[in-house]
């Protein structure tokens, strides 16, 4: 009596497909994550340091970034005085500073003033004092 004589199994074809679609799957998923995650934790972290202060009609203001992305600072504002004249511009990521200074009217010496820098990262707000 004779055997009949079965598929030996998976062609080994099929099996270096799947093996090559797990390894495209598993590029992928990884890719997906990593690119989510760097755009997620890249934005500015900004600070103010030193204490601003305004001296003879001149307002004086330092911003650092210890952030993972470039900050802007569009506005300068002070409650009840009048702010001309900023050099506003980018700050700089991973520790980068940036010196503001501006035309200040209205300030009355040994006064404190409040304000806010209005950034592409959000409001910073200070007080500053006036010398």
């Amino acid at each position: 009596m004779r055997l009949k004589k079965r598929g030996g199994g998976v062609p080994p074809i099929v099996t270096v497909i799947t093996i090559i679609a797990f390894i495209a799957a598993a590029t992928l998923v990884g890719w997906y994550i990593m690119s989510t995650t760097s755009i997620a934790t890249r934005r500015p972290i900004l600070s103010i340091q030193g204490t601003p202060t305004i001296i003879n009609g001149k307002l004086y203001l330092t911003i650092r970034n210890d952030g993972t992305a470039n900050a802007y600072v569009s506005e300068v504002a002070l409650k009840g005085l009048t702010v001309s004249n900023c050099n506003l511009g980018s700050i700089p990521k991973d520790g980068g500073v940036r010196n503001i200074t501006c035309s200040v009217t209205g300030a009355v010496n040994g006064k404190t003033y409040e304000g806010v820098v209005k950034t592409s990262a959000g409001d910073l707000k200070f007080r500053a004092t006036a010398e």
